[in-house]
């Protein structure tokens, strides 16, 4: 299965992905990586007369930038935690009454993933295209498969 406007649907996600970065780093959501990043970029132009600390430095800096990732990533399962007990006690959002909180969790989620995309540049729209089109090939994605002896049933 294949969408006409796949360009177009990539596009528009990785655009959307930008602007929440975007919009998050103007606010202050992204000031510690931007941090890291200037004292990366410092650190290099510095580091050419120093080269027998460049690789003990940078490694510092990328395991201070992957916290930073581990951090966003906590808080999108945390976005996931939420949507589960909002379905499990059939709640209303607090902020978003017209909804279940189930469904402004998930939004929720989905912002903090494109944002994170953003901040590292991936093109999270063409990704997802493709992902979503290698699984409709997929074998173990078959009706068939999946009903069978050790297949995904959920």
């Amino acid at each position: 299965m294949s969408f006409e406007n796949t360009e177009k649907i990539s596009s528009t996600i990785n655009d959307l992905s930008k602007s929440i970065y975007k919009h998050n780093s103007e606010v202050g959501w992204w000031d510690d990586l931007e941090k890291l990043r200037s004292e990366r970029e410092d650190i290099l132009d510095f580091i050419d007369d120093h080269e027998d600390h460049k690789s003990e430095v940078l490694d510092s800096i990328n395991t201070s930038i992957n916290l930073i990732i581990t951090q966003k990533l906590a808080l999108i399962h945390s976005e996931i935690s939420e949507a589960l007990e909002g379905l499990r006690k059939d709640l209303k959002d607090d902020h978003l009454p017209q909804y279940d909180m189930f469904a402004v969790e998930l939004a929720d989620a989905l912002i903090r993933i494109l944002d994170l995309a953003g901040a590292f540049n991936i093109p999270i729209g063409n990704i997802m295209m493709e992902k979503w089109d290698y699984n409709t090939k997929r074998v173990d994605h078959t009706r068939e498969h999946r009903s069978g002896t050790n297949g995904k049933k959920f």
